[in-house]
């Protein structure tokens, strides 16, 4: 008797624990580009943030040796990313709209904060 109710709880716990088809189907979307500089170079460990202009929350990644990022997971809504790189001006993009299983692009070009002046050039 013990173990039917032994074997009845495991199963219940099992079903408990088991998603639920709802559960599976994200209804989310997700954000990717290239983190870059003005002469065209990818930027590598540059720190992506968007931001859920709807509900406030920001999410945080990281350029990779290539310059990618991604956001692969975001909840539908507006966002705004914001890209910070030691020597490069603070970037801001305008609102990015994430939709239902449809990923977006967004490349990203980065500012030098000081970039080489003519006197700082040397004669050959």
């Amino acid at each position: 008797m013990r173990m039917r109710a032994l074997i009845a709880a495991l199963a219940l716990l099992s079903l408990a624990a088991a998603p639920t088809a709802a559960a599976k189907a994200s209804p989310n979307g997700a954000i990717k580009g290239t983190v870059t500089n003005n002469t065209g170079g990818v930027l590598k460990q540059v720190k992506v943030i968007a931001f859920n202009l709807d509900t406030g929350v920001a999410y945080e990644s990281k350029s990779d040796e290539k310059g990618n990022y991604e956001f692969p997971d975001l909840p539908r809504g507006d966002y705004e990313l914001t890209a910070i790189a030691e020597g490069y001006d603070i970037y801001g993009s305008g609102e990015i709209k994430v939709e239902e299983k449809r990923p977006v692009t967004f490349d990203i070009t980065m500012q030098q904060l000081f970039p080489r002046s003519e006197s700082s050039i040397e004669d050959p």
